[in-house]
């Protein structure tokens, strides 16, 4: 999206990668200070940290994942689930 990213070391955001794609901290005040205090004074990092982030969200793309998608749609549809879903 253009920014870097840090975030607590949590939930659905350790899957990342820190110091690839974002920058994961414990979730106290110290830890995101510093982990801040490195993004404005290290223009490198910031823009290492959004070029990679930038080139993993190509793999969430629609039009990456569609077949797969469709495959998902057409068996929902063969089965006859969407309607028991539905109902």
């Amino acid at each position: 999206m253009g920014a870097a990213f840090v975030a607590s070391n949590i939930g659905p955001y350790s899957d990342l990668t820190s110091g690839f794609n974002a920058l994961l901290v414990k979730n106290t005040e110290e830890d995101w200070y510093r982990a801040l205090e490195r993004l404005v004074e290290n223009q490198k990092l910031r823009q290492t940290l959004v070029a990679n982030a930038r080139q993993q969200l190509k793999l969430w793309r629609l039009e990456v994942n569609w077949p797969q998608l469709q495959l998902v749609f057409e068996a929902v549809k063969r089965d006859g689930a969407a309607r028991k879903i539905l109902v």
